[in-house]
Order: C-alpha cells, then structure tokens, then sequence
C-alpha cells in the first residue's frame, strides 16, 4: 500500500512542478471582440504589456474544406494591444490563432462562436497550434 501512496504522491507533486513551469514567464495573448465587430489583440509578459510580435490567422472550414486567413493586425496606442477586422466569410467554423514570437513561441487558439464572438481560449505547448486548430475544426464539424 505504501509504494502506491509514495507514487501517487509523487504523480501530484511532479503534475503540480509542471503547471508552474507551463506558466512560468508569464506571457501570453488575449483576444476580444469590441463592440464595432473588430478583435483586439493583447499581448502580454510578466512584465506589463509585450513588444513581442504578433501573428493572427483565422482557422476553418467551409463547405468541408479547410481553410487559413492571415490576419492583418495594426498596432494601437496601448502598448502590446493590436486591432483586426473580421476577415473571414459567416460561413463555416472558426478559430483564430495567434503566435506571439520571443524565446519561445507563444500559440493560443481563440474559439469562435457563430456569431463572432470569442467563446474560449486554449494555449498551446509546443509547435505553431495548427493540428490543435485541425483537432478542433474537426470535432465542431461533427
């Protein structure tokens, strides 16, 4: 009983270790709708505000075929904050996915709602996010 107890011990201390190292640094990507139909982007570091750059594609599938929009960001007065317009069609299912660049690359997929607004968020760990954004096109077109 004791080597079970010693293990799962260790399986929580070892989950725990990770969670803080997956947030360690503290940067990161927020998206927002506004109220005229634009997104803004906020990129941040533990710091305040990022001088990171920024990349924004919207991630779909319309009529059963995949499809990616680079996204045209343009830069705010708020330090770290950029602004787009909807670029992609009504039609289909969207995501959109932002890669912040520095030491490490940053990815977080945006979920869409039908309606164009951003009904969720998820970071991703490694790689540039497109087979979690194709993992999650695929599950919605279900």
């Amino acid at each position: 009983m004791r080597p079970k107890i010693r293990a799962l011990t260790l399986g929580i201390a070892l989950i725990t270790a990770l969670a803080s190292l997956a947030t360690a640094g503290g940067a990161g990507v927020n998206l927002e709708r506004v109220k005229d139909g634009r997104y803004i982007v906020h990129s941040y570091a533990c710091t305040g505000p990022s001088s990171f750059s920024i990349v924004a594609t919207a991630e779909g599938v319309v009529n059963g075929e995949r499809k990616s929009i680079p996204l045209e960001l343009t830069a705010m007065k708020e330090p770290g904050a950029y602004q787009f317009e909807r670029a992609w069609p009504k039609q289909g299912t969207w995501l959109v996915r932002t890669e912040m660049s520095g030491s490490h690359n940053f990815v977080t997929i945006f979920t869409l709602a039908k309606d164009g607004r951003v009904a969720g968020s998820e970071w991703v760990a490694q790689g540039n996010g497109r087979h979690e954004c194709d993992q999650k096109l695929a599950a919605n077109a279900k």
